[in-house]
């Protein structure tokens, strides 16, 4: 027998003549005219910040603080691929944190090379180690030798980041 609850799933029961089975549930039922889901899924803000969807981030800040399974933040997700207006959103609420790596925002963005997004966070987190005490210039330098597309961005970063640390402090960060 098949039945129509008031949901987005069609339940079959299959015909059995011994053990009468569970319904099984099946795909969603769609939209005949442009055979899309009734109901979109919602997406948090840590989705909307990883794909740079700023309206949805203004919509969702009330999840600030909120983590990923590898402790990420929405900030991080948003300055690891360089999405400087919801870098930009999510910095008071969110910049300092650390991952479960110890790593921080401005330590993906100085992996990417994203230069708006570095100049956005340099007051907050210039100083913050991981947990293998890498600076944020650190990993800059790291990305531009090993692991990023762009060297010469990443290179720039490194410098952008030693800059800021000379004009405030007059002293390299492992000096401190």
């Amino acid at each position: 027998s098949t039945s129509l609850a008031n949901s987005s799933y069609l339940l079959i029961s299959p015909p059995s003549p011994t053990v009468p089975l569970p319904p099984t549930p099946v795909a969603p039922i769609l939209s005949p005219c442009c055979r899309r889901l009734e109901k979109p899924p919602q997406m948090g803000l840590i989705d909307a910040a990883r794909l740079g969807q700023t309206d949805l981030v203004k919509l969702r800040l009330h999840e600030i603080g909120f983590r990923d399974a590898d402790g990420r933040t929405a900030l991080m997700w948003a300055a690891s691929n360089g999405h400087y207006d919801c870098v930009s959103l999510l910095k008071d609420g969110e910049a300092g944190l650390q991952d479960d790596r110890g790593w921080t925002a401005l330590m993906y963005a100085a992996w990417g090379g994203h230069v708006g997004c570095i100049r956005l966070l340099l007051n907050f987190e210039a100083y913050i180690q991981n947990y293998n005490h890498e600076f944020p210039m650190d990993i800059a330098e790291i990305a531009a030798r090993e692991g990023s597309n762009d060297a010469a961005r990443c290179l720039y970063c490194a410098q952008l980041i030693r800059n800021y640390d000379w004009e405030r402090t007059k002293k390299r960060p492992d000096s401190l």
